[in-house]
């Protein structure tokens, strides 16, 4: 129902939650629980942190839906580049071609 009300959303679907601190690993974005990862998992801190950054970043974050994992990396510090990873391939922004 939200995403057809024509109102501006964002659905974050976490993996699951763990109790440890933020920006400790690499963030994982997918659609209809298709990451493969395992464990499938992501700290509380992490998730929050990605909402308040949808909040203070509407026109990045807006109408999307997506899984939110973590894995062993690098930690993501662009929140930005999460929402970017975030859309689906018709969202995209696609340069346009002048022939």
């Amino acid at each position: 129902f939200l995403m057809s009300s024509g109102l501006p959303y964002t659905i974050v679907k976490p993996c699951g939650l763990l109790d440890t601190p933020a920006a400790t690993n690499e963030l994982v974005v997918g659609h209809d629980d298709e990451t493969k990862l395992n464990p499938p998992t992501i700290s509380r801190a992490d998730v929050a942190r990605v909402m308040f950054e949808a909040v203070m970043q509407p026109d990045k974050a807006s109408n999307l839906r997506f899984d939110l994992c973590s894995k062993s990396g690098p930690a993501t510090t662009d929140i930005s580049k999460v929402f970017e990873a975030a859309k689906y391939p018709w969202q995209q922004a696609h340069e346009q071609v002048v022939v």
